[in-house]
């Protein structure tokens, strides 16, 4: 008996999965075109709900220093850098690109006080050809300053290669300088968004109070980018994107937070080897199929009749197993930073009482013409 009741889980999971699959590809398309509300669960993922919400109790990385540039002109850059310089932080990173060079006073202040740095990373943009800051600045190692958003224009994921240009990311190029022992990473990573810029020192080039005068940047990286006015002010939008740490659900509010913010992330990441590790979608499908004949298991061992008490034991069967499952995902996310195909584990346990009795019926209408009486189904049906 045993026997036959695995042998007919394994069945009806395999006709559950082969079934699903023909409506994902067959008719989802056509329906997600013609249903509004289909785009819905496309615009978020779990884990934008997790980092939104635990990402502000993270630990404060002291080794990074976020610098606001805000308005300043060349000349106050140059003012700016050469006090942080002083300092002697382990390295200065720029994102931001000094494009044009205007033979002034101020341009030949700001490319001295680069090179009175032991250690600088310039920053680049990358279209079809690079287009990083004029050689006059100095020739300092340089990355790339994109930032790979996805079809919701929220940023999840890093291009640490461009193997187009032969590009490094500038988080890839600062943590090389700063660490030679930093591993190269994969062509993509998923970032680990535990941070906003409350989560690293930071502070202003210039004003009342300078970051040299809030914080000791001697051996730290210093990271100099546009914040706006102020960090957190709701002024310059240029170099804001949505970003799961600070991501607001309704997506009513305009983008928080700043690019430098993203690449110091994605630098924290690296230094410390804490990328988001992407499940294969192969391991979510074996463990899918594999909740799947759980379902079916607990269904045909307790199947007598379709009658209302079955009916919602197995409805509350569908539930615990669905908050297993979530409470499941959250935990490896967050102590190993696992992330599974989340959509995928879900629908096994939400598909799995239906088509079922899908198969019940199928088994039913096949006795009709061959003889399946020593089916475990058939016999408890």
């Amino acid at each position: 008996m045993e026997r036959g009741l695995l042998y007919n889980c394994i069945l009806a999971s395999l006709f559950a999965s082969i079934l699903f699959l023909g409506i994902k590809y067959g008719l989802a398309p056509v329906a997600q075109a013609i249903n509004p509300v289909a785009h819905l669960s496309t615009k978020y993922d779990y884990t934008d709900l997790y980092y939104s919400r635990f990402a502000q109790n993270a630990e404060v990385d002291t080794s990074i220093v976020l610098v606001n540039i805000a308005e300043a002109d060349r000349a106050a850059l140059a003012q700016g850098i050469v006090t942080i310089c002083s300092e002697r932080p382990a390295v200065l990173a720029l994102d931001f690109v000094l494009r044009d060079f205007h033979q002034s006073p101020s341009d030949t202040a700001l490319a001295r006080a680069l090179d009175s740095c032991s250690k600088v990373v310039m920053s680049h943009y990358i279209d079809r050809s690079q287009d990083g800051s004029h050689p006059f600045f100095g020739i300092h190692p340089s990355g790339h300053n994109l930032l790979s958003t996805d079809r919701q224009g929220i940023v999840r994921e890093i291009m640490m290669k461009d193997e187009l240009h032969g590009s490094q990311a500038f988080s890839q190029v600062i943590g090389q300088s700063y660490d030679d022992d930093v591993e190269p990473c994969a062509e993509r990573v998923l970032i680990n968004p535990h941070s906003t810029y409350r989560n690293f020192l930071y502070g202003e080039l210039l004003g009342s109070t300078p970051v040299s005068e809030k914080h000791n940047l001697r051996g730290k990286i210093v990271m100099l980018g546009y914040a706006g006015s102020g960090w957190a002010a709701k002024s310059g939008l240029e170099d804001r994107h949505y970003f799961a740490s600070e991501l607001d659900i309704t997506r009513v509010h305009p983008p928080k937070t700043e690019g430098v913010v993203i690449h110091a992330v994605a630098l924290a990441n690296l230094l410390s080897s804490n990328f988001i590790k992407q499940v294969p979608a192969w391991l979510s499908s074996l463990l899918a199929f594999f909740v799947l004949c759980v379902c079916n298991y607990y269904y045909f061992r307790h199947f007598k009749s379709w009658s209302i008490s079955f009916f919602l034991r197995c409805r509350a069967f569908q539930l615990l197993v669905l908050i297993v499952l979530i409470v499941l995902a959250y935990l490896l996310l967050h102590w190993f930073g696992w992330k599974f195909d989340f959509l995928t584990l879900l629908v096994a346990p939400v598909i799995s009482l239906d088509f079922a009795s899908l198969y019940i019926s199928l088994l039913k209408k096949l006795n009709k013409y061959i003889d399946l009486s020593h089916n475990y189904v058939i016999k408890k049906s």
